[in-house]
C-alpha cells in the first residue's frame, strides 16, 4: 500500500468517529495520533508529548498545519508530502496565525479536541495494519537482537551510563528511536523497578529493559545478565519467565484485559510471590505508545486480532518481557529471537517460550 492509500485508511476511519460525534473537524496534535496518520515522526525532542505540526481533519478534507521551521521537513522527510494532507504554514514568530488559519477552516463549526475522544482513538490506532505490522515486526526484531548482542558481550567494570550510551549508538544506527534504556546493576535491580541509568559500575548481575520506536510504533523488551551462577536470581527469572509465557498464553482474541490481569495475580500466588504483582504495573496494550492502556482491575477492554502487548511481570531483580502481536490463532512474540537462553511452557495447550536469566561467567 502507497503512503497515500495509508493516510486515506485512517483518515476514513476518523471521519466515521466524527459522525458518531455530530462534529465537521477533529484536531490531530498529539505525537501518537500524528504518527498513526501520517507513519512519521511528530516529534522535536524525543520525549515530545505534542507533534511539531497539527492535523485538522474535516469531513472531505484534512490539513496538515506547521511552523515555517517544521513545514518543509515533514513534507520531504515524514511522509506528510500527501495530496490528503493540505498544507498550511504560518511564520514561527506569529504563533497566533496557527488559531487564525484553523478558525478560518472550520468557520465557527464545533472542533472536537482529542481529550474529547481520548478513548475512541486509541481504540483505533491499535489495531494494526498490514503494513504498520510487517514494519513493527521488523523493528521488534532489530531491537531484541540488538539489545540481546550487546547483553553477550556485558563485562564487569562497564557503568550503566555507558552500557545506556552504546545501547543508544547501535539503536540509532538503525533509525530506531530509544524511548526507554532502564538498566540496572547489582542491588539496583533489585530495590527499583524503574532503573533509570546512573554511574553504577557492573559487578554481578544485570537488568537490561528498552523500549524503541520507529514511524511511531513502539518495540519493548527486557534481558537479565548475570556474571557469575545465582541460583536465586535464575529461579526468580524462571517464575516471572513463567508468568510473562502465561500473559502471552492468555492474550487471546474475546479475553479482556481483566481476565489477563487476574491470571497474572493468581499466577504469583502459584509460583510463591503473592505480592510481587503489587510493585510494578504488569504491562499491557501497546502499538503508538509504550502502554496504550495498563492492565488492571478496571481494564476492561477486550483483545482483538492485530493489535500489540508487551506484558512485563517483575520481581526483584527480575523481569520478562516481550512485545506480541495478537493473530486470530493465538500471538505471535515479535521480540523472540532464538539467540537468548529460554524457558519452555506449556499453557493451555500452547508451547510458549519465554527469556530465562544469560550467564556469561564472566
Amino acid at each position: 500500500m502507497n503512503q497515500q492509500g495509508r493516510i486515506q485508511i485512517v483518515l476514513d476511519q476518523i471521519r466515521i468517529l466524527m459522525t458518531n460525534y455530530d462534529h465537521e473537524y477533529l484536531l490531530v496534535e498529539r505525537q501518537e495520533n500524528f504518527s498513526w496518520i501520517t507513519g512519521g515522526r511528530g516529534f522535536i525532542g524525543l520525549a515530545s508529548v505534542q507533534a511539531c505540526g497539527s492535523i485538522l481533519v474535516g469531513k472531505e478534507k484534512a490539513y496538515l498545519i506547521a511552523s515555517n521551521i517544521e513545514l518543509c521537513r515533514l513534507k520531504e522527510e515524514q511522509k506528510c508530502n500527501s495530496e490528503n494532507l493540505i498544507a498550511c504554514e504560518y511564520p514561527w514568530y506569529e504563533p497566533w496565525r496557527k488559531k487564525s488559519i484553523i478558525d478560518g477552516i472550520i468557520n465557527e463549526k464545533p472542533l472536537l479536541l482529542e481529550l474529547h475522544v481520548e478513548d475512541q482513538l486509541t481504540c483505533l490506532r491499535s489495531v494494526l495494519g498490514t503494513s504498520e505490522i510487517e514494519e513493527l515486526r521488523e523493528a521488534a526484531q532489530l531491537t531484541a537482537r540488538v539489545l540481546e548482542e550487546i547483553c553477550f558481550n556485558l563485562r564487569s567494570g562497564i557503568d550503566e551510563y555507558s552500557l545506556a550510551g552504546k545501547l543508544s549508538e547501535a539503536f540509532w544506527a538503525l533509525n530506531l528511536e530509544p524511548i526507554t534504556l532502564l538498566i540496572g546493576f547489582d542491588e539496583r535491580a533489585y530495590k527499583y523497578r524503574h532503573p533509570v541509568p546512573t554511574g553504577k559500575v557492573l559487578e554481578n548481575s544485570a537488568l537490561v529493559a528498552v523500549c524503541t520506536r520507529r514511524n511511531g510504533l513502539v518495540s519493548s523488551a527486557t534481558r537479565i545478565v548475570s556474571l557469575r551462577d545465582d541460583p536465586k536470581l535464575q529461579s526468580s527469572q524462571k517464575k516471572v519467565a513463567y508468568l510473562g509465557a502465561l500473559a502471552s498464553a492468555r492474550t487471546v482474541v474475546g479475553n479482556t484485559m481483566i481476565d489477563i490481569f487476574h491470571s497474572l495475580v493468581e499466577g504469583y500466588a502459584e509460583v510463591g510471590e503473592p505480592d510481587e504483582w503489587k510493585k510494578h504495573h504488569q504491562g499491557g496494550l501497546s502499538g503508538f505508545l509504550a502502554r496504550e492502556l495498563k492492565a488492571d482491575q478496571q481494564a476492561n477492554h477486550i483483545v482483538r486480532a492485530n493489535e500489540v502487548y508487551a506484558w512485563n511481570p517483575s520481581i526483584k531483580g527480575a523481569k520478562a518481557e516481550s512485545t506480541i502481536l495478537v493473530t486470530e490463532l493465538g500471538h505471535e512474540n515479535l521480540t523472540y529471537t532464538g539467540n537468548f537462553p529460554c524457558h519452555e511452557f506449556v499453557i493451555d495447550g500452547k508451547t510458549i517460550q519465554s527469556e530465562d536469566l544469560l550467564i556469561l561467567r564472566d
